[in-house]
C-alpha cells in the first residue's frame, strides 16, 4: 500500500524545477510513505533513502539546529546534537559529510559544503545558508513538519529590516575535530517575555491562493524559496506587520509608533 502513496508522492515533484532541497521533517507523520519496519533505524533510513528519491543525495539540505548556544557558549560541530527532530539527527549521525558554522542555525549536506568560515555568524544575513538556499533555485520540504517550522521568515524578516525584532550577540566557542576557535553569534531576537508570533493558517492561505505553496501528501507541503521571500517580501513593503497575528500586532504597532524607532535589546533586557 505504501508503494502507491510513495509513487504518487514521488510524482507530485515531476514538474518542478528543483535546485537544492531544504527539508524541515516528521518521521511520525510521514510514515505512510515509507515501508514500517519494528526498527528505528531502518524506519529513519527509509525517510532518507526517499528524500534522496526526489533530489540527488548531494543536493539535499537537512536543518540540525541546536538552541543551547545563547546558554552553553559551545558549539560542537562533532557532537552538538540536532533538536528538530529524529530523521534531522539521523541524517547528522550517518549520511551528512559536513556542518555548517552557525552555532545555533546549522544545516547539513553531503554535496558542495555551504558553510562560512566567519567568526561572525549571522544566521539570517545575506551569506546565511537561507540565502544560498535562494540563490540556487532551492525549494524548501515541510515533510511532515508543520510550515510553523519555516525558519527562512526570519532571513525574510532581515532582508525587510522589520523593526519588531531586536539584535543581540554572543560571544563562544566553536569545536570541531577537537579544535577550538572563538564564535560569535549576531542575530535578530523577539522580545524577551511578550507575545510574538505569526498568523500560520493567514499565511499559509495566501500562498496557496498565489500558487506559491504546492501540496505533495496529506502531510508535506513545499515552496520555493526564491518565490516564498519575494512574495512575502513585497507584503511586507505594503504593510510591515503583515506576517504577524493579531495578538502579537495589537501591541507591537502601538509601541512601534510611540517609540519612532525600532525596538532594541534595552526596550525589553537589562543589558
Amino acid at each position: 500500500m505504501f508503494q502507491k502513496k510513495q509513487t504518487q508522492f514521488l510524482n507530485s515533484f515531476e514538474h518542478l524545477d528543483l535546485g537544492l532541497l531544504f527539508v524541515h521533517s516528521n518521521a511520525m507523520k510521514t510514515l505512510p510513505l515509507i515501508n514500517v519496519s519494528p526498527s528505528k533505524e531502518a524506519i529513519l533510513n527509509e525517510h532518507i533513502e526517499l528524500l534522496h528519491k526526489i533530489v540527488p543525495n548531494e543536493y539535499l539540505l537537512v536543518p540540525t539546529f541546536s538552541y543551547q548556544f545563547p546558554k552553553t557558549l559551545l558549539f560542537d560541530l562533532d557532537n552538538t546534537p540536532s533538536e528538530v527532530g529524529h530523521i534531522s539527527e539521523f541524517y547528522r549521525n550517518n549520511f551528512a559529510s559536513w556542518r555548517s558554522n552557525d552555532p545555533m542555525f546549522s544545516v547539513s549536506g553531503a554535496g558542495h559544503n555551504l558553510a562560512t568560515e566567519n567568526e561572525i555568524q549571522c544566521p539570517f544575513g545575506n551569506s546565511s545558508v537561507f540565502s544560498k538556499i535562494s540563490d540556487s533555485n532551492g525549494y524548501i520540504l515541510f515533510y511532515g513538519a508543520d510550515f510553523s517550522s519555516a525558519t527562512i521568515i526570519h532571513h525574510i524578516e532581515y532582508k525587510a529590516g522589520v523593526k519588531y525584532r531586536y539584535w543581540k550577540t554572543f560571544e563562544g566557542i566553536r569545536r570541531q575535530s577537537g579544535l577550538s576557535k572563538k564564535v560569535t553569534l549576531k542575530s535578530h531576537f523577539r522580545p524577551m517575555g511578550k507575545h510574538l508570533d505569526y498568523d500560520w493558517p493567514r499565511l499559509i492561505s495566501d500562498l496557496f491562493e498565489v500558487s506559491i505553496l504546492n501540496l505533495h501528501f496529506s502531510s508535506v507541503i513545499g515552496c520555493n524559496a526564491q518565490k516564498l521571500i519575494e512574495f512575502w517580501l513585497s507584503k511586507l513593503e505594503t504593510d510591515p506587520f503583515y506576517l504577524l497575528d493579531t495578538k502579537s500586532r495589537n501591541w507591537i504597532e502601538p509601541m512601534l509608533n510611540d517609540l519612532g524607532r525600532g525596538f532594541i535589546q534595552s526596550d525589553f533586557e537589562e543589558i
